[in-house]
């Protein structure tokens, strides 16, 4: 008699997790208003902001993501020192957001990997509601990010830095734009969330690029991953959040044995 076994997907399966942020696991609140933000990842890399205050926030039981809580930016203030910062060494290579733009005016930044460039962007100049990076160059997706509107985005980057490697963009699970270029998340000396610029030595007034929305997850791997691993994730943020359908979060697979017998394993993903 064939034999069911069932296995839970998690984004720590796959090797080089270096950052996992997600808002329904290791947020510290005073009131409301963030204090810390732990990764998940067991690397330690938790963020925090500078100054607590009613700019970030916790959203629980966000419409958009299935009802799930996110992280709420909502400073509009150019000048705005606003983010949640980590000033560790980051390589990050292969990068996953689950985000919501609220609001565009000017330079807004959702994931900065900074050393003399910005490194992950959700929206530039003046109501560009672009996806992309900045190293030496600003690179694009080609689907703008449409206001209020939940999107899965992936950066795949590869591993060097001679200016001719592809970045490859993907939108909720779809290819959205490649480009040659630097390896733009090759090491970088910190990490800032919900905004931009150099904070690597205390505050800074170059801080000065605040995303204003929601973001409710954050995964990123110091390897390029291959397209069935790129999947995986995907599917696990989707069957988490519901952005996009179909959700193909189960996949069986069926194995003979040396008796003759057939063995049925189905996957899941977790949350």
């Amino acid at each position: 008699m064939g034999s069911l076994s069932t296995k839970q997907f998690s984004v720590r399966d796959l090797q080089g997790l270096s950052l996992w942020l997600k808002a329904d696991s290791g947020v510290t609140l005073v009131g409301s208003n963030v204090t810390a933000w732990a990764d998940q990842s067991e690397n330690g890399f938790d963020v925090v902001p500078d100054l607590v205050s009613a700019d970030i926030t916790l959203a629980s039981n966000v419409a958009k993501f299935n009802n799930k809580p996110a992280i709420y930016f909502q400073t509009t203030d150019e000048a705005g020192d606003v983010g949640l910062f980590n000033n560790n060494t980051f390589i990050t290579k292969s990068l996953f957001i689950v985000y919501s733009l609220e609001n565009v005016d000017n330079f807004e930044y959702s994931v900065a990997y900074e050393n003399n460039g910005i490194n992950a962007y959700t929206s530039y100049g003046d109501g560009n509601r672009a996806f992309g990076g900045y190293f030496n160059g600003f690179f694009d997706s080609d689907t703008l990010s449409t206001i209020s509107t939940a999107y899965i985005r992936t950066v795949i980057a590869d591993d060097d830095e001679d200016g001719n490697n592809p970045i490859d963009f993907f939108i909720n699970g779809n290819a959205d734009g490649s480009v040659n270029g630097d390896g733009f998340y090759n090491s970088r000396n910190e990490i800032v969330i919900g905004n931009g610029g150099a904070r690597a030595a205390g505050p800074s007034p170059s801080i000065n690029q605040p995303f204003q929305g929601y973001i409710a997850e954050i995964v990123a791997y110091d390897v390029v991953l291959t397209t069935p691993q790129r999947q995986q994730v995907e599917a696990y943020l989707n069957a988490k959040y519901a952005i996009y359908s179909p959700i193909k979060n189960n996949k069986i697979s069926i194995k003979k044995t040396n008796a003759g017998v057939g063995k049925i394993s189905l996957y899941k993903n977790s949350t």
